[in-house]
């Protein structure tokens, strides 16, 4: 408001907190991130580096 912004008040429910989850075809939670506040997400990069991952697992496991 200082920068002479209009303020348009409140967008959608403040209170109301997301999160990030990798989850497996098996309904089996991979990956939780719990956001602290509404606009906390996890980097890009980190959930990319969790699905590489997962790839790897998953590509170790199809040979048994």
């Amino acid at each position: 408001m200082l920068s002479g912004q209009e303020w348009k008040g409140i967008q959608g429910d403040s209170t109301q907190l997301g999160g990030d989850f990798i989850i497996d075809h098996n309904g089996i939670v991979l990956f939780t991130y719990r956001s602290r506040d509404p606009t906390d997400r996890p980097p890009v990069e980190e959930l990319m580096e969790h699905l590489q991952e997962i790839g790897r697992q998953h590509k170790g496991t199809d040979d048994e």
